[in-house]
């Protein structure tokens, strides 16, 4: 029973982590300007007052190294430490006025 448990987490911690990849992914991507251009990636950031596109390559670069934290460590609490991290951090970002 204790395997199938585990089988779980690491699941949920593969599908977590690969929804990350992705969405860091398409950040840089957007970020790059390789798919397209968008014209509100020029606006500044109310709370930091640097450009989106700035913002948006840091975040996607951080997500995409938390992925690779994540799939590289041998410790299983720090990559559900880690994904919390970003998620709060992301989370507590999108919720300031």
């Amino acid at each position: 029973m204790k395997w199938v448990v585990c089988m779980i987490h690491y699941c949920l911690i593969f599908v977590a982590d690969g929804g990350v990849l992705f969405v860091g992914e398409a950040k840089l991507l957007n970020a790059s300007g390789f798919v397209g251009s968008a014209k509100s990636l020029a606006v500044p950031d109310p709370v930091f007052g640097i450009l989106y596109w700035f913002l948006m390559a840091w975040t996607g670069m951080a997500e995409s190294g938390t992925t690779a934290f994540c799939w590289f460590s041998k410790i299983r609490l720090h990559r559900v430490y880690s994904l919390f991290w970003l998620t709060l951090v992301l989370f507590l970002y999108r919720m300031m006025p």
